[in-house]
């Protein structure tokens, strides 16, 4: 009889005849309890549900965490966007999605407040044009359409408020490649990627709707409405600091472009407001 053959020492790693065990998911070959494409773990029998309530709990701590260690970190002038660039990005909210919640929070708390009481539109009308035979010429252009729309809608302007709030959130995105823009223009001999101005234009942004977010809270809140005016002055000097943290250049150079940035970046901010204030007026 021949000799018997011993079974292999790592017989509990072989793979099974029909190949290695995959991802059901993605169907990508696994080297470990997650698939290394997907994410996913593999798990293939429906948890009880003492285990999915664990489950979601797990996640919401872990979301809740993670959010808050990001806002504390966007707090510090320029050090989230570094921590971007510097590869450590699973422990914090990814930019755009911390753009999006600040965002919606500001536009929310905006919603919810009497603007529509107070919301007045007026259009200046030109000099009237009188005739040769001393009879005025009626005008009919745009300005007298924007004059006769203005009139309807401050008789009761709820509806086109609602409206307007429901459309500042998207005509703002322009902003976020406008400021990155002008980041690349300010920092053009530096040479960085366009993508770094990006993620930092997101995180200025951010910080800027949640300032903008927590001076509409504290409006509602009495004997405090009168500090409210302090937070915008957080603005500019988070925008200063940010700027010597991430670019590196001198004081007096980034004082300057930040300042040059900031003023430009209000001109674009009135120029989103004007045209989509007229565009729902004449599309109306």
């Amino acid at each position: 009889m021949g000799a018997a053959v011993a079974p292999p020492d790592n017989l509990e790693s072989m793979e099974p005849l029909n190949g290695p065990a995959r991802c059901p998911n993605c169907e990508a070959p696994l080297s470990g309890p997650y698939c290394a494409s997907c994410g996913q773990k593999d798990e293939h029998r429906i948890l009880p549900l003492k285990h999915l309530l664990h489950e979601v709990f797990h996640d919401i701590a872990h979301l809740d965490a993670r959010f808050l260690r990001t806002l504390g970190r966007l707090m510090v002038p320029g050090a989230l966007t570094l921590e971007y660039i510097q590869g450590r990005r699973v422990r914090w909210f990814p930019p755009f999605r911390l753009y999006l919640m600040a965002s919606l929070a500001f536009f929310a708390l905006a919603a919810l407040g009497p603007t529509s009481k107070d919301f007045r539109l007026k259009v200046n009308r030109p000099a009237q044009v009188i005739a040769l035979d001393g009879t005025p010429v009626p005008d009919e252009g745009g300005v007298a359409r924007l004059a006769k729309r203005a009139e309807e809608i401050n008789k009761d302007p709820g509806a086109f408020v609602a409206r307007l709030m429901s459309w500042l959130p998207r005509v703002f995105f322009v902003l976020l490649p406008f400021f990155a823009l002008l980041l690349k223009l300010a920092y053009l001999r530096t040479r960085t990627l366009y993508a770094v101005h990006a993620i930092f234009s997101l995180h200025e942004h951010a910080f800027l709707f949640l300032t903008l977010a927590l001076v509409k809270l504290l409006g509602w809140i009495p004997y405090v409405r009168g500090v409210r005016g302090l937070l915008f002055l957080a603005l500019p000097l988070h925008l200063v600091l940010g700027l010597k943290r991430v670019y590196g250049q001198g004081w007096t150079l980034t004082i300057l472009k930040a300042g040059a940035i900031a003023v430009l970046h209000g001109i674009a901010v009135m120029a989103v407001l004007v045209l989509t204030t007229l565009g729902l007026m004449l599309a109306s």
